[in-house]
């Protein structure tokens, strides 16, 4: 019996030994699938993937992953330590996105954000069981990321970034109160810009106002096209968002501007750097900072099926005087005290 002991006692302690450490190899997983401790601070232990997807370059992309980096920063989680982000951009070219996403299909993330309604669709084609967060999505239902906010795909929840459509029309009538024809730009290739465009539509004729639009499809159309929109005699120009504006705005506020056509908008970027007078806009950050306090959620063990799609939590006014001056436009007082202003240039 002994020497039976003696013979198996070997092999009973390799076994044990092994078992310790595929148990303590394993305990960076174990922490990744319970969540960060204390709900998503610097105590984890594993450093998270997370990929950040952009389909173009422009002020709320940029603002939107400030944001986002702010609220993991506020919630005590370093860069480099419990979390790796990659960034990447697929400057507008639909070939380069799909090939990004098949990048982060193929690193074991652990996440992945992106921005804008073309991103959004490239990722529910191919991503299934990766934890999508989007931002800058007009309107995600019609994106096809479910039924509804409540209602999604399992893996998917993000921040709808619907304009302020009713505040944003009231704004201009309240600036350009005898309008009676307003313009705008549309590509209708892009979902999200033509909902855009349907909800203002919308917006206007209540108020008894015609909206005009003009169909561009490229950059290099954007000029002939605000041109031709400034042809037809519009009372002013109130520019929807589309991916393909919010990265060439230059020509619209240039040819406004010369034209002493007011311009309003749905971006803040359009009065503290373009030519709008006014603009009534979602804050980006604040929704980047929404889709980050998400992605702490996921990466702490929660569902993305049980988190519904939220608004962006926070909208800004905002005026540039100069360019008010320019078009000859007398602000109200009363869209005055919920602004902010900028002297401009």
């Amino acid at each position: 019996m002994r020497t039976t002991l003696k013979r198996l006692l070997p092999g009973m302690l390799l076994i044990v030994f092994a078992g310790a450490v595929l148990l303590v190899s394993d305990s960076p997983g174990r922490v990744a699938r319970n969540g960060p401790e204390r709900g998503g601070n610097s105590a984890a232990t594993r450093c998270r993937k997370i990929f950040f997807l952009n389909y173009v370059e422009s002020a709320p992309a940029e603002a939107t992953l400030r944001g986002f980096r702010k609220a993991l920063r506020d919630a005590g989680w370093t860069e480099g330590k419990e979390y790796a982000l990659s960034v990447s951009n697929a400057q507008g070219d639909m070939p380069t996105l799909s090939a990004m996403i098949d990048n982060v299909l193929g690193r074991n993330a652990d996440v992945l954000a992106l921005t804008s309604t073309p991103a959004l669709q490239a990722a529910l084609r191919k991503v299934r069981t990766i934890p999508v967060i989007f931002g800058v999505v007009a309107n995600p239902v019609a994106a096809g990321a479910g039924k509804s906010d409540a209602d999604h795909l399992p893996n998917v929840t993000g921040v709808s970034s619907a304009s302020a459509y009713a505040e944003g029309v009231a704004a201009l009538l309240g600036c350009v109160p005898g309008a009676k024809r307003v313009g705008t730009r549309v590509k209708p290739s892009e979902a999200n810009c033509v909902y855009n465009l349907e909800r203002v539509t919308k917006e206007l004729a209540v108020q008894g106002v015609e909206c005009v639009s003009v169909p561009v499809s490229t950059p290099a159309e954007i000029s002939d096209g605000i041109r031709a929109l400034l042809s037809r005699n519009v009372d002013a120009v109130l520019q929807v968002v589309g991916n393909l504006f919010m990265s060439s705005f230059a020509p619209i506020s240039k040819a406004c501007l010369d034209a002493r056509v007011p311009l309003f908008a749905f971006d803040s970027s359009a009065a503290t750097d373009g030519g709008a007078a006014v603009t009534v806009a979602r804050d980006y950050a604040s929704g980047g900072e929404d889709m980050g306090r998400l992605a702490i959620r996921v990466l702490g063990g929660e569902s993305p099926a049980g988190i519904p799609i939220s608004p962006v939590s926070r909208t800004i006014v905002t005026i540039n005087e100069a360019n008010a001056r320019r078009y000859g436009l007398d602000i109200p007082e009363t869209l005055r005290r919920s602004a902010r202003t900028v002297p401009g240039r």
